[in-house]
């Protein structure tokens, strides 16, 4: 969320916010820091406080899914084999093989770019410490690696398949 201008003000709390879209799928484990879950719940819950009641029924409508971006949601955008297979096979993909260059890679940096943008020009700092701790999160995912790669058979099974599997196309 960004102020939308200086000139605009609200009613409510003197700000007008405008959702801006950088978007990044995340592979979140909670259990690799269950503190660093519980702290960007909290960030998450300030953020949303932060928002004009307006602002929060358009951006969270109640008992409906939001319109993100101009798609509306359906049960076709939670395909199995469309949305999340490809987006795990990738993950997969990504932490046998950290060196190979991937679109997902660089969606990352800039989301990351974005975040510290904001932060350099006050944005709201409760969504980017949010958004700093799920970044965070994900990059803890080697570590859930750690024992398949201690044994020789996960190696050699990791290895693999880096070597004959390629990026698959991810729907956003």
């Amino acid at each position: 969320m960004r102020v939308a201008s200086q000139n605009h003000k609200s009613l409510l709390d003197g700000q007008i916010y405008t959702r801006h879209f950088v978007g990044v799928k995340l592979y979140l484990v909670p259990s690799l820091n269950d503190e660093c879950l519980k702290s960007s719940g909290e960030h998450q819950e300030t953020f949303i406080q932060c928002l004009t009641p307006l602002s929060l029924t358009k951006t969270f409508p109640k008992n409906t899914n939001p319109t993100l971006n101009g798609l509306g949601t359906d049960p076709q955008s939670h395909s199995m084999a469309h949305r999340y297979l490809p987006y795990i096979h990738n993950q997969l993909l990504e932490l046998a093989n950290p060196e190979l260059k991937m679109r997902r890679k660089e969606m990352r940096m800039r989301f990351r770019d974005e975040v510290e943008k904001s932060a350099s020009s006050n944005g709201q700092p409760d969504e980017i410490q949010r958004n700093r701790e799920f970044l965070m999160l994900q990059d803890l995912l080697p570590i859930a690696l750690q024992l398949m790669e201690s044994d020789e058979v996960g190696r050699n099974a990791l290895t693999r398949f880096a070597a004959v599997t390629e990026e698959s196309v991810e729907l956003f």
